[in-house]
């Protein structure tokens, strides 16, 4: 079972590390994970977030943010 931190990037996305791979997955507005290679970006600009579910409402209100911009700039 993999043990995952928790981190925004930017207030842009949301990362999880998973501690045993030492390996970082980008979490998509579609539910998936895909593999994100920029540690260092994590590192020095990720916001620790405590918990799984924590992560989840940031990447909710990071998902609807994105929506409204890209709406606003469509009209």
């Amino acid at each position: 079972m993999a043990n995952y931190s928790y981190y925004v990037v930017e207030h842009s996305f949301v990362v999880r590390y998973d501690k045993e791979a030492g390996s970082y997955e980008k979490y998509l507005e579609s539910g998936e994970w895909e593999s994100y290679h920029d540690s260092w970006d994590v590192i020095t600009n990720g916001r620790n977030v405590p918990t799984e579910a924590d992560a989840m409402k940031a990447a909710q209100v990071i998902f609807e943010r994105d929506r409204r911009w890209k709406a606003e700039r469509s009209a």
